[in-house]
């Protein structure tokens, strides 16, 4: 299949990503140096003999927009749809990490992020949900219908949620250029924490990254 590409290409990641500074620590054990012993920099490998304690990993992560399309369930009207992503730079962590999330129920956004995800869909915006609570949704651009996040990432083959080849190829992810802080607790609960952002839902998708960024077959 054509598999889709990455827009606004940024250098490559072993030179991008990996110039950014860092900082881990371990919680309640020193950590000592940490050895990339794997071929993936996002799934480092543990040093051997270090202990897999409770720690907290401060990190950058790179935000994109995920763009898709959607039908309206209103009109049927075909729609630009968009998320936001982070792809987390996972150097140097001594634990496994995924390579991509999307974000869904999305309540707090900052404004230079919104303003790039408005470019991809100025249909994109704050809105009140069901619930009477203020949070970010695309509207439809023919009949102002709001699609609810769970319409678009929860039905197989659904915007977000791709399922065969041709699922993929309609999916773009869009370098916003804005690099964030990234946090990754573990201990008893595994907490994840990007700067600036809130939302109900912080999904692992590690596929979009792989099939769309790094051109692997499904």
């Amino acid at each position: 299949m054509t598999q889709s590409r990455l827009q606004h290409d940024p250098p490559a990641l072993s030179v991008l990503k990996g110039q950014r500074r860092r900082y881990v620590k371990k919680v309640r054990h020193p950590m000592e140096d940490t050895i990339m012993n794997t071929d993936s920099p996002f799934f480092p490998a543990f040093v051997d003999g270090q202990e897999e304690g409770p720690l907290k990993a401060f990190i950058n992560a790179d935000l994109y927009g995920v763009k898709s399309d959607a039908s309206c369930p209103h009109c049927g009207e075909t729609n630009v749809v968009v998320t936001l992503g982070a792809s987390p730079d996972p150097y140097e962590l001594p634990c496994a990490e995924f390579k991509f999330f999307t974000f869904f129920g999305i309540t707090e956004l900052p404004a230079s992020v919104l303003k790039g995800l408005q470019g991809i869909n100025p249909n994109y915006g704050p809105t009140l949900n069901d619930l009477m609570e203020r949070c970010y949704q695309n509207a439809c651009s023919a009949c102002g219908y709001a699609f609810d996040d769970e319409e678009l990432r929860v039905d197989p083959g659904a915007a977000f949620l791709p399922l065969e080849a041709k699922d993929y190829e309609r999916i773009r992810l869009i370098d916003l250029g804005h690099p964030i802080d990234y946090e990754l607790r573990l201990d008893e609960d595994e907490d994840r924490t990007f700067e600036g952002i809130e939302a109900t839902c912080c999904n692992p998708a590690p596929d979009l990254w792989q099939t769309i960024v790094e051109q692997q077959e499904l």
